[in-house]
Order: structure tokens, then sequence, then C-alpha cells
């Protein structure tokens, strides 16, 4: 599976301002065939560390600072040389090793012509409790499921993913594309972004058995829950993650914990909250109050929460794969929220805060994008038929530049209304600029 993420670890490689990486996911994104595949095309040598598959690996880190110390047990140990600039280090599941982790700092100090790369399911959880982590340190990155375009790459659709990677206006495209494109992204919404269930339909094109792999993954997030938080706060997170479709299934998808449980206050599930969003599995989306800059200083209390993958989150609800066969079903299943769910992997990327706007007479934008100095506001629309009052209403009350709406309906441009398909959101961060 080729990705995208990719590029960025070629540039991180070359940086002269390069420090040890932590790359961040959620469980079984990629995470570790990406970095092995970067390791095998970029270096001359690799050396792969599971700190949760090999305990052994504690007497390397545990009690020393020095890295020349550390470098030459790993080298030791694994039968070869390290050589800085010719190999790369991949430390896996390192939240599981606090020495390892800590290690990080004086790579960056005291040897920073090493390529250290770090990586974990739960990595996100396991850095927000530790408040001694070296701040500055380290750089970042976050692989997230697979997005549409790289979707088309491994179904061998090279020459669509060209055509949308040079797409620069907004004049429609032929119909016999606009209409590929759109059943492709179908197939994409049922099955999703995970790596282990887009390779199951290459090899099998058997819905059935992807439903069955998407499933097994959601049992593996849920025994995450019972292994690494406590009793308590894994009956919070189960019981949030099951609100979910509940949630989005309303009218007003705002998040409110009394669809958790009845009695639920906010107070007492913010730590399992908390965890979800540090795993990567959810993503909050904030409603303000006004689309001005900055966002984060009309921020209101109401927010909703998406899942960080639509096939998985079609599993969740047992979404037919007889949605497929009509032109909009699976769009419009359950009061659209697939679509949203869509809208929010394909934004979320380059857009790593969301936000939406909600006036008190109920007139609702989906998305509102902080782009260099511009907002955007981003109505997201299930079929063809893309009538609002909301863009209307947004667009008397604030005199926006811009106004998008993304639906099944091809490219046009029509005064401060730019209509964009679907398929397209992932290039949205592109087009604007």
């Amino acid at each position: 599976m080729k990705r995208d993420l990719i590029t960025n670890l070629e540039k991180w490689k070359n940086s002269p301002t390069r420090k040890p990486l932590i790359l961040q996911g959620a469980r079984q994104v990629g995470k570790t065939f990406l970095l092995k595949e970067f390791g095998k095309t970029n270096f001359d040598s690799c050396i792969y560390l599971n700190f949760d598959a090999d305990e052994t690996l504690d007497t390397i880190f545990n009690g020393t600072h020095k890295i020349s110390d550390i470098i030459d047990l790993i080298g030791i140990r694994e039968e070869k040389k390290i050589i800085p600039g010719k190999t790369l280090l991949i430390f896996d599941e390192v939240q599981f090793q606090e020495y390892a982790l800590n290690s990080l700092k004086y790579f960056q100090e005291n040897a920073p012509e090493y390529h250290i790369v770090a990586a974990g399911s739960l990595l996100g959880i396991s850095l927000s409790g530790k408040k001694s982590f070296p701040v500055g340190k380290v750089n970042f990155m976050t692989l997230h499921p697979m997005n549409f375009l790289e979707f088309l790459t491994a179904l061998s659709k090279t020459s669509l993913r060209e055509f949308l990677d040079n797409k620069k206006d907004y004049s429609d495209i032929p119909d016999v594309l606009h209409r590929e494109l759109t059943s492709l992204l179908k197939i994409y919404t049922f099955i999703g972004g995970m790596p282990e269930a887009v390779s199951v339909y290459l090899q099998t094109h058997d819905l059935i058995e992807v439903r069955k792999i998407q499933n097994e993954i959601l049992s593996s997030q849920r025994k995450d829950f019972a292994r690494h938080a406590s009793k308590a706060d894994a009956i919070k997170i189960n019981q949030i993650l099951d609100s979910i479709p509940l949630q989005l299934a309303k009218e007003n998808k705002k998040f409110v914990f009394s669809a958790v449980k009845g009695s639920a206050r906010s107070r007492d599930y913010e730590t399992a909250m908390q965890w979800l969003l540090d795993a990567g599995l959810i993503h909050k989306v904030t409603c303000v109050s006004r689309p001005l800059l900055p966002l984060d200083a009309y921020l209101t209390a109401a927010f909703k929460i998406y899942f960080f993958d639509t096939g998985l989150l079609a599993a969740m609800v047992n979404l037919s794969q007889q949605t497929l066969i009509g032109e909009s079903d699976i769009f419009i299943h359950f009061k659209g929220s697939m679509t949203e769910n869509l809208a929010v992997q394909a934004l979320i990327p380059t857009h790593e805060r969301l936000y939406y706007w909600r006036s008190e007479g109920q007139a609702e934008i989906d998305f509102i994008l902080s782009v260099e100095d511009k907002i955007v506001p981003i109505e997201i629309k299930s079929g063809t038929s893309v009538k609002s009052k909301s863009l209307g209403i947004y667009a008397d009350k604030f005199s926006p530049a811009t106004l998008l709406r993304a639906s099944l309906k091809n490219f046009s441009h029509h005064g401060i209304t730019i209509e964009i398909p679907l398929y397209a959101l992932i290039k949205v961060h592109s087009f604007l600029n």
C-alpha cells in the first residue's frame, strides 16, 4: 500500500533541522508498514525494535542516557552496524518503554546525526499523560486511514488519481470521469481507509469479507480499552463509542451526554472522551458563535463527534452493501451522517482542528475552515439536490468571500459559491490556496 505520507518522511530525512520523529496514528492505520517501507527505500539498512513484543529491550535503555552505549548495544544485538545517515532506527510501540521514549531527547541533544523514528498505537495517550516529556525535542507526524486518493492508487486507478491531482480549477469534468469517481467513492465509503480492509477488497472484491475484517478491527480496539484504560474508564469509553451512531442519527448532531447514559454529565466522561481523542479514534468538531479569526476565540461548549474511519462506522451501524446499488443511498444513510463522516476524514489531515457554525434560528454550516487569513464555510450535501437555506442565511449575515458546497454534483462556480464533488474534498486545501 503506497502511502502519501512517505513524501513527508523523505523531507524529514533530508531536513537540516531534523529531530527524532514521533509518528502518531490510530491502531492498524499502517504505521509499522509505512516506516519499514520508508527504511527499505531510503536507507542502506533499517533496524526495527518492538517494545511490546520484546521485553528484553528494556535492558538496553534502563539506567543510561549515554547514546553511544545505546547505539553499541542495539548494533551488537541486531548484528548490524549503525551508520549515521545510512541507518534508520524504528522504535515501535515505544510507549511501553519510558526510557526508550525519553532517549529521544538525548538523541536530539547529543547525537542528532542519527535518524530515529518512534511509533505506537496508543502513543498519543502515553504522551498526554507524561508531563516530563521534553517539548521541542522531537518532530511529530500523524498517519491517518488511507484517503480517497490513496484508495485510487491501491486500486491501480493511476490515471484517475493523476487527473484529480492535477485538477486546479472549478470547471466541470467529463461526465464519464465524474460518474466513475462517484462510483468509486461509494465503495470507498463502505470500505474506509484501514489498510487491511482495503487489502482484503483488492484480493477478493468481496464486501462480506471486508466487513469481517472491519469487525475484527473494531473488536481489537475494544480489547485495547480493557488492556490500557482503568476498568471504570473502559466502561465509559465503550459507552461513548456505542453512542456515536445514535448521536449522528439525530437531526441536530450536537454531542449530548444524555445519549451516552441517561444520567451522564460531561465531567463524568471527560477522561474517557480524551482517551478516545488521544487514541485517534474520534474527531471533535467544535461549534463557534461567530466565524471570525481566530476561531478559537469564538468557541462554544457545543461539539460533534465523528469516527476516525467511515468504513468502520459503516460496520458499527451494520450498513448493508445494498446501499451501494442506489445513486446516493450510502450517502444519505442515517440523515447523511456517512457523508459528514466522510468529509471529516477527508479534511482532518490538512486541518487538524475543525469547526462548525449554528445560528439561534437553527441555520447550520457543517464545517468552518481557517485557511491562512480566510474563513471558508463548507456545506455537505448527500445527493445532487443542493438547495439550502443555511448558506443563504450565512452569506447575508457574514458576507463571506467564498461559499463552498460539496455534493454528488460535478464541479461548478457561480458567483461566490463553489461546487465541488464529494470525492474532491481531499483537495480542498490546495484548491483554496
